[in-house]
């Protein structure tokens, strides 16, 4: 007698992720009698076997990946699925600012470069003394002490990928004028 066997429906689900998060994978093959194993190709040379079916993977690269699961039983019947994943590049963080005396305003020049088709939506900016953070593009902010701030910029592009910096911004003590009188005398003056 000839024995007839179920072939499974190979699919996944996926979303396209930022450079450096873990793709997700979720396996939605139909289930059939002698579910075997479930091959993975990722599209960027790697390559994952499991008998769940999910996966996650990394990229170390952005651009498009086209991901196939092959679906098989145990009695040699299979189906392949195929998606395309686009890994997205993140921003880079950078800003310029200044050493400025207390007192004076600094302002703080956004430098970040987003990638094309995928411009910075938001910058969240921490001055680092306690104050409200900001979400202003290139804002100015005065210190009420002197002192090094480590001052943090967070961009996120409008799909969502992010980076972040952190740098130093000067206030310098305002300078004591000390002035001597003919009499002896020694005034000073902040």
């Amino acid at each position: 007698t000839t024995q007839v066997y179920t072939a499974p429906q190979a699919a996944f689900s996926t979303s396209n992720v930022c450079l450096n998060n873990s793709a997700t994978f979720t396996n939605t093959t139909s289930q059939v009698p002698n579910m075997g194993l479930f091959n993975w190709d990722f599209g960027d040379g790697s390559q994952n076997a499991a008998t769940s079916g999910n996966a996650t993977h990394s990229y170390s690269t952005p651009g498009n990946y086209t991901v196939t699961l092959i679906a098989s039983t145990q009695n040699g019947c299979q189906d392949i699925a195929t998606q395309t994943i686009t890994v997205k590049p993140n921003p880079v963080a950078a800003f310029m600012n200044s050493s400025v005396c207390l007192g004076a305003s600094i302002p703080f020049m956004d430098m970040s470069i987003s990638s094309s088709g995928d411009p910075i939506a938001t910058w969240n900016w921490n001055f680092a003394d306690g104050s409200p953070y900001t979400n202003q593009q290139n804002p100015s902010h005065t210190y009420t002490t002197s002192g090094n701030y480590n001052v943090k910029l967070v961009v996120n592009s409008q799909f969502g990928c992010k980076d972040s910096i952190i740098q130093t911004a000067t206030v310098n003590s305002l300078p004591v004028v000390s002035i001597t009188a003919a009499n002896g005398s020694t005034v000073l003056h902040p």
